[in-house]
């Protein structure tokens, strides 16, 4: 967690000091609730949900003299990762996957008024995430025997892949600077060799206008 907040102010402080610059757009924060998991061939994506966050700050400006059409630059930290359960032949498992990811997002946004300072911004974009650091605690329950263990991102093997590319559609509710947002963020490059388990996350968290 310390790390975390470490990494937040870092990139806090980075846009603070941009924006005392001259600045082309506006700035924005987004904090959301990340429903974490994965998905690929005979993978329930709702039966793998954990929980996460996804925090992005970010710069927007008109395209030309348009007044509904936007670009959206994001940087910011969110979670990868699942949450599974199973209960096969008298073995109880658990094991959940929460990796930490640094994330640059490119959207292009539509821009409804609604009258009375309100808006609906419709958004889709295109982004890369890199995972700094994280960890998988698996439990094997046998009868009256568990048994525990943790491994943590360095140790997951070559064949893990930390990269990621992924789309993020969705849609921003505002009242004046305040904002209601959805996105579902899909990775397009599968998590491990010999695979094809994306990364597949809802978001639904909050946003400001600076």
């Amino acid at each position: 967690m310390k790390r975390i907040l470490l990494l937040l102010t870092g990139l806090a402080l980075s846009l603070q000091a941009f924006a005392q610059t001259t600045l082309p757009g506006d700035l924005f924060v987004k904090a959301s609730v990340n429903f974490h998991s994965v998905t690929g061939d005979d993978i329930k994506t709702m039966d793998n949900l954990g929980l996460g966050y996804r925090i992005t700050f970010g710069m927007e400006k008109p395209l030309g003299s348009s007044e509904q059409l936007f670009m959206q630059y994001e940087l910011g930290l969110g979670t990868r990762g699942s949450w599974s359960q199973t209960n096969e032949g008298g073995i109880r498992t658990d094991s959940k996957m929460t990796d930490h990811a640094l994330q640059v997002g490119l959207n292009l946004l539509y821009r409804v008024n609604l009258g009375d300072n309100q808006a609906l911004d419709l958004h889709a974009g295109i982004g890369w995430s890199m995972d700094m650091f994280g960890k998988t605690k698996s439990e094997a329950t046998m009868g009256e025997e568990t048994y525990k263990n943790e491994t943590k991102l360095k140790d997951y093997g070559t064949g893990f892949r930390r990269s990621d590319i992924f789309i993020t559609p969705g849609i921003t509710y505002w009242i004046g600077n305040f904002g209601v947002d959805i996105a579902w963020q899909r990775g397009l490059i599968p998590m491990a060799e010999d695979t094809n388990t994306c990364a597949s996350n809802i978001l639904m968290g909050v946003a400001f206008k600076f």
